[in-house]
């Protein structure tokens, strides 16, 4: 009897293995860099939308990648709806598909996908000199 165990459980694995490598999947992984049109090799919070663009926050600006390239978002002094700085520290999706984008110096900025532009606020602290957006979050009722 346990000659049979040890034979079906030989069998068993054999079954497995020839059976995973017949249905697994190759995985091709890219590595993006300023080469690519990435804006900075340092990345700090990667998130992706909800129509599958994946957004970069580094400290060079905000990088949109569609799959085959990049759009690169930087600060522009003489335009008040560019994001109000390029040092990016954390990125969210709101319900209403606004991307809003936490800043080093404290600056919050939201991005709007139909229009193109941003709209930022200062959030200002009276504890400390650099006020850092590090994270972003949403509560049930849609507030940031």
């Amino acid at each position: 009897m346990r000659r049979l165990n040890i034979y079906i459980l030989l069998l068993l694995m054999f079954w497995v293995t020839i059976y995973s490598k017949n249905y697994a999947q190759s995985l091709i992984f890219n590595h993006l860099t300023v080469e690519n049109g990435l804006s900075n090799n340092e990345i700090n919070e990667i998130i992706q939308d909800n129509t599958g663009f994946i957004w970069l926050a580094t400290d060079d600006g905000l990088n949109r990648f569609d799959g085959y390239s990049f759009k690169v978002y930087r600060h522009k002094s003489n335009d008040s709806t560019s994001i109000s700085n390029n040092s990016i520290w954390s990125l969210f999706e709101d319900q209403a598909g606004f991307i809003w984008m936490g800043t080093k110096i404290g600056e919050l900025n939201r991005y709007d996908p139909n229009t193109d532009k941003f709209t930022s606020w200062e959030i200002k602290s009276e504890f400390v000199k650099e006020n850092s957006i590090k994270s972003i979050y949403e509560d049930s009722q849609g507030a940031i």
